[in-house]
């Protein structure tokens, strides 16, 4: 999405072993991140001294706290699908996007105007996946998720 949005340089933290599933899908740098974070912070720095702005999928303490350090000297702005709390951070702003259809029109719209065309013309693809079956399966499937890697775990609760 970042990449459609008109951003050239996208740099994602990750393990390396999925570099190429990252770099298929947009990324064009990967930091390893079972490095401590000071290190990831010089390496983002040394890509992007200037960058403004980072996207938090999780938008836990220490990944707002990884973006919020790489920034710039002018700051920066941390967007994510979750709140950011960014109040210890002078200079950090935080927002998040909000795309359901029915509370959030303006946005929705801006996010979902174009979705179709650019699944159809394979700009956007989903992760690989695992179907562990229907609700008997949802125990095994919780338990799969703490270890999943590169691949998303789905239950299908009609079966």
């Amino acid at each position: 999405m970042a990449h459609l949005s008109g951003f050239s340089q996208i740099i994602t933290t990750a393990q390396k072993k999925h570099e190429s599933l990252l770099k298929a899908n947009g990324a064009t740098h990967i930091i390893d991140r079972s490095q401590d974070a000071k290190k990831q912070i010089e390496e983002i720095k040394s890509l992007a001294p200037d960058l403004q702005y980072a996207w938090d999928a999780i938008a836990s303490k220490d990944t707002v706290d990884l973006a919020a350090r790489s920034f710039g000297p002018n700051g920066g702005k941390i967007v994510g699908s979750l709140s950011i709390d960014v109040s210890q951070y002078p200079g950090v702003t935080g927002g998040g996007i909000y795309s359901n259809p029915n509370t959030h029109a303006k946005t929705a719209t801006v996010a979902w105007s174009n979705l179709e065309q650019a699944f159809k013309k394979g700009q956007i693809k989903p992760l690989p996946y695992k179907v562990w079956g229907g609700l008997a399966k949802t125990a095994e499937a919780l338990k799969a998720v703490k270890t999943a890697s590169g691949e998303k775990i789905i239950v299908h609760p009609q079966e």
